[in-house]
């Protein structure tokens, strides 16, 4: 019931990856984020969601509600990395 979030790609993300919770946790992670990339490039945040084997499918309902929610108009549902593995493992939630 968790999620990380970090901006780049995996193999060098620009921010550090950070555990969130689902809900109004990881809604405003979406809109700061949201906020930077566009304060710094003029363009709207991209977001790919990427579940893992041992995601539930609730969590993935949650975060595509959570695109509606915070307006976010490109996102996408990616496989994940072995690389974004990785990054769970080494924050603790895979």
């Amino acid at each position: 019931n968790k999620a990380v979030f970090f901006l780049g790609m995996a193999a060098k993300p620009l921010t550090a990856p950070t555990v969130t919770r689902y809900g109004t946790d990881l809604r405003k992670a979406i809109v700061d984020m949201s906020k930077r990339v566009y304060a710094s490039t003029g363009k709207p945040l991209m977001v790919l969601i990427k579940p893992n084997e041992h995601s539930r499918y609730e969590n993935l309902v949650d975060a595509l509600d959570e695109m509606n929610i915070t307006k976010v108009k490109a996102y996408a549902i990616a496989k994940i990395t072995a690389e974004d593995t990785d990054i769970l493992k080494q924050q603790g939630v895979y």
